[in-house]
């Protein structure tokens, strides 16, 4: 398969099919947004994910690009995915960590201290229990609604 078009027109064809060419998107994706495009690289991924879920690694990669520009509707959305199918610990405080960390952007108290408070009880990862406990000092910030 080929990347054709620019930021407005791109397909990935109809040759992506999940497993053998999973790769092949991936390096679709890394190569659009290597080179800048990266709605282009995002519109790639929601191609994809309209004919079944994504692995962990396109959602990680696909989070990414959503969030460029800033917290997004789509990035909780594949925070929510994620953290579904998420059945290993580490997964799971990774995807509460960010979602956390996006709904503290978003100002949203209630949801950002859930997620992690989540992530400190997990306790998979000490880095993840390090950024969630200095990201509650941020929540404690934001103004009670």
């Amino acid at each position: 398969c080929k990347v054709q078009g620019t930021r407005s027109s791109v397909s990935h064809g109809q040759c992506y099919t999940f497993g053998m060419a999973g790769a092949t998107l991936l390096d679709e994706v890394l190569i659009l947004s290597r080179a800048g495009e990266v709605d282009a690289a995002a519109d790639l991924l929601r191609e994809a994910r309209r004919n079944g879920p994504l692995p962990e690694e396109h959602l990680s990669v696909f989070f990414q690009l959503t969030s460029k520009r800033g917290p997004t509707s789509e990035a909780l959305e594949l925070c929510a995915e994620a953290l579904a199918a998420a059945s290993r610990p580490l997964a799971r405080s990774n995807w509460a960590l960010r979602r956390g960390l996006t709904l503290i952007e978003l100002e949203d108290r209630a949801g950002a201290l859930a997620d992690l408070q989540s992530v400190l009880m997990l306790r998979a990862n000490e880095g993840h229990v390090e950024q969630a406990r200095a990201a509650l000092l941020r929540v404690a910030a934001l103004p009670k609604k």
